[in-house]
């Protein structure tokens, strides 16, 4: 799916790998972002650390960035902005 990006909103498809010994996000050939997050996935601890790096990685609010889909998976599509 890569990334979309309209007036307002940014769609991108991020890949979450957990228990990372480092926080980060690379973007990857397919224009798909793999999130490196040093959390476990529990109680969604993961899922906010990812609203984090992405707040950070963007320079944007976070009340501005939405996981729309994949909230129990990996495979995650969010929406920035808007």
């Amino acid at each position: 799916m890569g990334y979309f990006r309209d007036a307002r909103i940014m769609k991108i498809t991020v890949r979450v790998k957990t228990r990372s010994s480092s926080l980060r996000l690379v973007k990857g050939p397919d224009r798909n972002f793999t999130a490196y997050l040093t959390s476990a996935p529990v109680k969604g601890k993961a899922n906010r650390q990812l609203l984090d790096l992405l707040s950070k990685e963007f320079n944007i609010a976070r009340s501005l960035i939405n996981i729309k889909q994949g909230k129990r998976s990996r495979i995650k599509v969010v929406h920035i902005g808007g």
